[in-house]
Order: C-alpha cells, then structure tokens, then sequence
C-alpha cells in the first residue's frame, strides 16, 4: 500500500483503493480491508497484510485514499460459500 502514487517501482499492477477496515492481527501484523471504487458501496475488495510497524509509520486510517500495489504472485483468492 502507498499513501500516494507510487513511482519508480517494478510492481506494474497499481489500483486506487479506499481503506475501509483495519484490523490487528498475531504477531505485528494488521489486515486492512480495501474497496476498489469509493463511490460504490458494493465494490470489489481487496485485503492487504502489512506490518503494524507500516500503519503506524504511514499513517493509514479507515475512509483513506491509497495505492494498492499487487504482485501477481502474492495474490490469493477468497473461497466462495
């Protein structure tokens, strides 16, 4: 995740996000939820795991505009019911 927009990266997949959960997790960890498109109330999500160390140091709070940068070989899918 980026507060603003990233330059200067090898991570080509960067989608505009808005934080809508944070949530602590075990061992320094925290998980931020993230919607695709702010002005949809239904829109697709994201999760992010980063460190508590990163939250704190960025300053990322619920409702917050940011990058979400994706490596393709860290993504996973959620299982459907």
């Amino acid at each position: 995740l980026s507060p603003g927009a990233p330059s200067r990266t090898t991570i080509l997949n960067t989608l505009r996000a808005r934080i809508v959960s944070i949530e602590p997790l075990a061992g320094g960890q925290v998980s931020v939820g993230l919607a695709l498109d702010s002005a949809e109330p239904d829109a697709p999500r994201l999760l992010a795991l980063i460190s508590r160390r990163s939250l704190e140091t960025l300053g990322f709070t619920v409702g917050q505009e940011v990058f979400a940068q994706v490596k393709s070989v860290a993504m996973l899918t959620a299982r459907q019911p």
